[in-house]
């Protein structure tokens, strides 16, 4: 089986995807981490089942070493978890909502409420780990 990925940024029913799986003639659209850029987006986004969202800023050297780990562990826990991202510098709104006082924050919700929080970088085996009680 032949297989082609294609990165792509665009928009999908308001959601901005980031990758195209292609097998032969079966177009899959994976929607890994989702940027969440405003509070309608984030409380829709939110609303149902367990949700990830992980506060970051561009700046954040550790911020930057956890987006890999994300994206993998999103891809893992597809259909279980949805992962969402916000920048504390673009939305800094959902950040003082949430309080979020160091970074990378990581806000697990529960039908739009918090059930948890994981604060600072971690290893994708210690993250995928602290996930695995939310699921």
């Amino acid at each position: 089986m032949r297989v082609f990925i294609i990165l792509f940024k665009g928009m999908l029913e308001g959601t901005v995807f980031s990758k195209f799986y292609i097998f032969d003639s079966l177009i899959k659209i994976m929607v890994g981490v989702v940027e969440l850029t405003n509070e309608t987006e984030f409380n829709n986004f939110v609303r149902d089942g367990i949700v990830l969202v992980d506060f970051f800023a561009e700046w954040c050297m550790p911020c930057v070493m956890m987006g890999p780990i994300l994206e993998d562990v999103a891809d893992r826990f597809n259909g279980k978890i949805k992962f969402g991202k916000v920048n504390i510098d673009d939305s800094s709104d959902l950040a003082q909502k949430f309080e979020i006082s160091s970074i990378p924050n990581f806000v697990i919700f529960k039908n739009g409420s918090v059930e948890g929080r994981l604060v600072g970088s971690m290893t994708e085996e210690e993250f995928e780990e602290k996930l695995k009680g939310f699921v």
